[in-house]
């Protein structure tokens, strides 16, 4: 078996207890599905960074939380998220172009997470070849700290930089390292400028959400704000 990227040998190695392989040429990390746990067998190798699967099939993008299956669809809408599910199809047609940034807020189970989901895939249905990155705020920091760790913050700037849209979950623990609320800031300010689509959730309205920048707060508020309520 070979990388997907360079080519190079893929060496199995031990992690998350499935079959994980590092590439001898670039060292990356690729994650062996299991068929039989998979909807479409057509879907065999995903990408782990810090624990965030991009899945090697166009039509979806996936992390170890998530379920391809989330699409507008089996949302079920009512009148406290009716809203959030409207806008949100509005970004998967025309991203970029409307709701820039979308900032999805809510208590825990109020649809925030499907709605994102369901962003990316109607999205990469229409546009199979967009660059969509999908991962909590933790997940994020994570990667940021290992590419100053192992020296390969260029690569980390110029992978989110570099994506069609972003989406990230849970961003209300973007505070918990002031630098990295810096280096955030420079991401979504370099897509926002490029028309790249950018959406955000959390459980606090920007507002409500401590210790966040004067600057991240004005960027949050300068899209659409939506309060998902629950019933």
């Amino acid at each position: 078996m070979n990388c997907v990227k360079c080519s190079g040998e893929l060496v199995k190695v031990d992690k998350t207890g499935k079959e994980v392989y590092q590439c001898n040429k670039c060292s990356g990390i690729w994650f062996d599905f299991d068929i039989d746990w998979l909807d479409d067998p057509s879907i065999v190798i995903g990408e782990i960074l810090a624990d965030t699967i991009l899945m090697r099939k166009k039509d979806y993008i996936n992390t170890p939380n998530s379920n391809i299956k989330y699409n507008f669809d089996n949302f079920v809408t009512n009148k406290n998220n009716d809203f959030a599910y409207s806008a949100a199809q509005s970004v998967s047609r025309k991203p970029g172009s409307c709701f820039n940034p979308l900032f999805l807020y809510g208590k825990p189970n109020c649809g925030k997470t499907h709605l994102m989901q369901a962003i990316a895939n109607e999205t990469l249905r229409i546009r199979k070849n967009f660059k969509i990155e999908y991962l909590t705020s933790e997940e994020l920091l994570s990667l940021y700290i290992d590419s100053i760790e192992y020296n390969n913050l260029l690569k980390f700037r110029k992978r989110f930089a570099s994506s069609d849209m972003l989406l990230i979950d849970g961003v209300q623990c973007l505070t918990e390292k002031e630098h990295f609320q810096e280096e955030f800031l420079n991401i979504f300010d370099q897509l926002y400028n490029d028309s790249k689509q950018i959406v955000l959730a959390s459980y606090k309205a920007p507002s409500d959400i401590a210790k966040l920048s004067e600057k991240l707060l004005k960027r949050f508020e300068c899209g659409l704000c939506v309060d998902i309520q629950l019933q």
